[in-house]
């Protein structure tokens, strides 16, 4: 083979190489098909051309161009997406800068919103969510780094060898107290059976007792209920009674009958004690003198 083919056909695998580079890399996107659609961003902190679009995780373009611009009186950054044809973004889907870690490569990430809704077109101007700042948040999270160093400082004071020597001793103390518990309740744990093991022989024996006595308890029920029905009669009859003397004691405080006006006419009262002063003083004067009474005549 000659060499001027062998340096063309070298050529040729070169620039065949160089077109499939170009092909990934995106030059010749309008190839494949795609649309462009542009992203307004604050800041974009760190994001760069040709970093990845994804929406919902999935790889669907990528950032072609990124440019400063001024829009109503602000300034922006505008960010040109490539995105794959045949791809529905919904109009009110979220543009974001996420990271796919703590310092990996920075990409566009979309949250699609209604699939129902109106889809974005070729041209259209969404505004953009800018993501965290890393620097921003390693500058503020000096303090942060302090309290934690403080927080540090004090673990290791509370780690020196006398602080170290008491917690041991407080664990021993601990395992001893936990041995004798165990002890303890090893033992109340025996009591506590045969204690449930007397209360149990005792409701047993109750039952058979009660079992045994059925029948006088039955007795002794109906007994008590007939002795109840007795002592209510009795009850009845007394208050009967009661209201009876209490009728009589009221009849004979107003001077109803012979002896309501016996105790109620003080005058009756005097003449029936004079009577009776006078009845004795005849008795006694008729046993001092009976002859006076009475005339004895012998023929």
């Amino acid at each position: 083979m000659k060499a001027e083919a062998k340096v063309g056909i070298l050529l040729f695998v070169a620039i065949i190489c160089l077109a499939v580079l170009l092909f990934w890399v995106g030059v010749f996107d309008f190839i494949r098909g795609g649309f462009r659609i542009y992203a307004d961003y604050p800041q974009i902190g760190g994001l760069s051309e040709g970093s990845e679009v994804r929406m919902a995780g999935v790889l669907i373009g990528k950032v072609e161009k990124i440019e400063l611009m001024d829009r109503e009186d602000e300034r922006v950054v505008r960010c040109t997406l490539w995105i794959q044809k045949d791809t529905d973004i919904p109009q009110d889907s979220t543009f974001t800068i996420n990271m796919a870690g703590l310092l990996a490569e920075k990409y566009v990430e979309i949250l699609p919103g209604n699939i129902s809704g109106p889809i974005l077109k070729a041209g259209d101007v969404v505004d953009g969510e800018a993501g965290a700042d890393i620097g921003a948040l390693l500058s503020g999270g000096g303090e942060l780094f302090e309290q934690i160093g403080d927080i540090a400082g004090g673990i290791k004071e509370l780690t020196d060898e006398e602080t170290i020597a008491s917690l041991k001793q407080t664990i021993k103390n601990t395992e001893k107290i936990t041995d004798n518990l165990n002890i303890v309740v090893a033992e109340s744990r025996d009591n506590i059976r045969i204690s449930l093991d007397r209360l149990r022989s005792i409701s047993v024996r109750l039952d058979q007792l009660l079992a045994r006595n059925e029948d006088n308890l039955d007795n002794a029920l109906r007994d008590a209920s007939i002795v109840a029905e007795d002592l209510k009669r009795i009850t009845k009859q007394v208050e009967i009674t009661m209201f009876s003397v209490q009728s009589i004691a009221e009849k004979i405080d107003s001077g109803q009958g012979t002896v309501g006006k016996l105790i109620n006419d003080p005058t009756l009262h005097d003449e029936i004690l004079e009577t009776t002063i006078e009845a004795k003083e005849l008795i006694k004067d008729f046993k001092e003198n009976p002859t006076r009474y009475i005339q004895l005549s012998i023929f």
